[in-house]
Parts: C-alpha cells; sequence; structure tokens
C-alpha cells in the first residue's frame, strides 16, 4: 500500500513537500519525494505502487536500466569493477591495495569456474548455488575466514553491478556469514624458544625473526621493506601501498637491529636469495628489498621450529609465523608500557586488539600468581579429613 506523509525537522516544523511510501516488485519498501499537494503525492505514490504490480506480474517489462545489461559476459563486467577498483575502489575513494586487487580477482574469477558463469543474468538467484559450493569447501578444505572473503568478493560486486544499474537487485542480500574466529589461539613463544629459533636458523632469517617480534610487522610488510626504508632514526619507514591498514607509519626498531640490518644490505646476500627463487616469485618486490621472505614462509617457520624443538602446538595455542607479532604485543605489554604506546607501537585502531586478541599473560607469572593465592587462602590449622558416614554420625 502506498501513502503520503510529511517529514518532520529537527527543529519541530515539517518540510514543505510531501514524501510517500510504495512497495517495489520484491515487497521492499522504497521512499520517494512528491509534491506540496497531498491529493498530487497520493496520486503519485498509487502510480509507482501500480507500475511495481504491472512489472511484478509480468503486465509491463522492467526498466531497461539493468535488463539491457543482463547479457554482458562476465568477465567483461568484472573487468570494470576491478578497474574501478583499482583506481577509487578503497576507504575514503583511494585505490585498492596490490594484494587486495590480486584476491579480490582470484576470489572472482574462483566464483565464475564455480558458479559457471558466462553472462551477467547467471547470478539471478545464485544464494542457494553459492550456498552450496561454500559448504562443499567448509568440509576441511577452507577455513571459514576464507569462505567469508570469498562470499563477500562476490556480494561487493553485485553490490556494485546494482549501485550502477547493471542488477535489479543483489541475489546474495540474504547471504549468512561464516564463523571465522579461528580455531586455534596463536600462542606467543618463550625467552628460550626465541634463542633456540636463533640458534638453527642461517644469519639472514635470525635478523628476519627478531625485526619481526622487535617491531610486530607481518610477514608481507617485511617482504615489501626497501633498503631505502630504513632511516637514520632509526625507523622504518611504512608506506600506505603495503600496509594492512592502508596508511603511512614510521616504526621504530633498535639501533644494534638497525646497524646489523645495513650489514646485511650490503652483503648483497637478499638480492642472492631471491634470485634462487625468481622464477617462483610470484609477487612484486621492492628495488633494494631488505629481508627475504620465503614463498612459503609458514612451512618455513614450521621447519625451523621443528629444528629447534619447538612444540607447534601445546595447551597454549599454536606456535606459527603470527606468533612473533603475538609476542611483540605481550613483551610490550609486561615492559610496563602503558595501554596506548603499546597500540601505537603495534599500529592497531582498537585498543581491544591489543589487550584482548594479541595480550598474552605469562605462564610463570600466571603460576606464582595461583600459588600466592593459595598461600592466602590456605587453612591456617590442619583439618583432619573425615568420612561422610562419620560426620553423619557427629551430627546424630
Amino acid at each position: 500500500m502506498s501513502s503520503a506523509f510529511k517529514r518532520k525537522r529537527p527543529d519541530g516544523t515539517f518540510t514543505e513537500k510531501y514524501s510517500f511510501h510504495y512497495h517495489d516488485r520484491y515487497g521492499r519498501q522504497k521512499t520517494g519525494i512528491g509534491y506540496t499537494s497531498k491529493k498530487k503525492t497520493e496520486e503519485l505514490a498509487a502510480a509507482m505502487q501500480l507500475q511495481e504490480r504491472d512489472i511484478k506480474l509480468g503486465y509491463r517489462p522492467a526498466p531497461k536500466s539493468w535488463v539491457e545489461h543482463q547479457k554482458r559476459p562476465y568477465f567483461e563486467v568484472t573487468a570494470e569493477y576491478l578497474a574501478y577498483g583499482s583506481a577509487q575502489g578503497g576507504r575514503g575513494g583511494r585505490p585498492w591495495r596490490p594484494s587486495h586487487y590480486r584476491k579480490r580477482k582470484l576470489a572472482l574469477t574462483w566464483w565464475q569456474k564455480q558458479l559457471g558463469l558466462v553472462c551477467l543474468v547467471d547470478l539471478e538467484d545464485c544464494l542457494p548455488r553459492a550456498e552450496r559450493v561454500l559448504r562443499e569447501y567448509g568440509n576441511g578444505q577452507l577455513t571459514g575466514k576464507t569462505l567469508q572473503n570469498r562470499l563477500e568478493a562476490l556480494k561487493a560486486f553485485c553490490t556494485w553491478c546494482v549501485t550502477r544499474g547493471y542488477m535489479a537487485e543483489n541475489p546474495l542480500r540474504h547471504s549468512e556469514p561464516f564463523d571465522i574466529e579461528p580455531h586455534s589461539e596463536k600462542r606467543e613463544l618463550t625467552d628460550d624458544e626465541i634463542q633456540g629459533l636463533y640458534q638453527v636458523v642461517p644469519w639472514e632469517r635470525q635478523l628476519l625473526y627478531e625485526t619481526a617480534i622487535t617491531t610486530g610487522l607481518r610477514a608481507g610488510e617485511l617482504q615489501a621493506l626497501d633498503v631505502s626504508d630504513l632511516t637514520d632514526d632509526p625507523a622504518f619507514v611504512l608506506h600506505k601501498s603495503w600496509t594492512k591498514n592502508g596508511r603511512p607509519g614510521l616504526q621504530l626498531i633498535p639501533a644494534d637491529l638497525a646497524s646489523r640490518l645495513r650489514t646485511l644490505a650490503a652483503t648483497g646476500r637478499v638480492q642472492q636469495l631471491y634470485g634462487r627463487n625468481a622464477k617462483r616469485r610470484k609477487v612484486d618486490l621492492p628495488e633494494h628489498p631488505l629481508f627475504f621472505v620465503c614463498t612459503h614462509n609458514s612451512r618455513r617457520f614450521d621447519l625451523d621450529c621443528a629444528a629447534a624443538g619447538i612444540e607447534r602446538r601445546n595447551l597454549y595455542g599454536l606456535a606459527c609465523f603470527h606468533s612473533l607479532r603475538v609476542t611483540t604485543d605481550s613483551l610490550i605489554l609486561r615492559s610496563g608500557a602503558t595501554l596506548k604506546d603499546a597500540q601505537q607501537l603495534m599500529r592497531h585502531q582498537d585498543p581491544r586488539l591489543t589487550l584482548i586478541r594479541y595480550g598474552r599473560s605469562k605462564a610463570d607469572k600466571l603460576r606464582a600468581i595461583v600459588e600466592q593465592l593459595g598461600d592466602t587462602v590456605r587453612p591456617k590449622t590442619g583439618i583432619v579429613p573425615v568420612s561422610r558416614q562419620h560426620a553423619a554420625k557427629e551430627a546424630i
């Protein structure tokens, strides 16, 4: 049903023109602005309601703004979408980062293969098919986070098509999110584990691990660092084109570490290692990379942990390369730094990430607290345990 009404301004007065409600062919309520005359506005609302009803019943064709695009090839529209993203698709009109562009392109190509998409019209009512595909890959093949990223990629593409009049509606608008919580918590490395890791790796990888623990930089960010990004301050210049939050920054590092990194850069060892792996390298590298990061960095870290005798998984969680960033956060918080200082060093926008997601308490410290608690509440006089039968006789 259609209706006409006047909107109320914040100051309590009403607008001069009437607004109206009507329901489109999909049952969604739409709002429009009519005339200063209520009767003319009601007539307009009734006409819009009748038009949507006729389209729903098939008495008249749908507006050609999106019908004419239904037969466009899927790859042609996705190419236009990716071009938009690389120009202004990010937050604040900024372009996508190269890594985000590659992931979004990979996801859309993956969906084309999974759903057999040829034309844009093939996406119509694709929600059941997409959910079936995601369920199949969710049985131990892909994590919940990966499935959610694939779903969001196609959903964002459909939203973009609707905004530009290429589609009538987003077929994935009612899709439900996946559980993206990690199955196992990342643990921090102990001091002995860190020193043991240093002993079993070459010099250049020791500096990589030490820098990761000192700065909390991720593997992709370490790989993107150029020799010129190491300043005399000493600090790393972080560029918005490859940081995770898409913002530039300055990461302070110890002077001794900076000196050893300059020595590593002067040897040309990193360029030599990349030269050996040039055929397998699929990402763009800086002109003079500061670190050598393996193609399968997580696998390399697991092998190094095994060589150092570090348990990959224990009661406190999983040890992986990202555990180095967890270790950074925990060490900063235990050093006496304020939460604001820790948040800034970790480059977190939300302090809850610093304190809850990454912060860990040291096991031996927790043990000392528990023992102290036990000493406080322990009975001062000895108590002889008695059986239930003896206690019952005493009660009688």
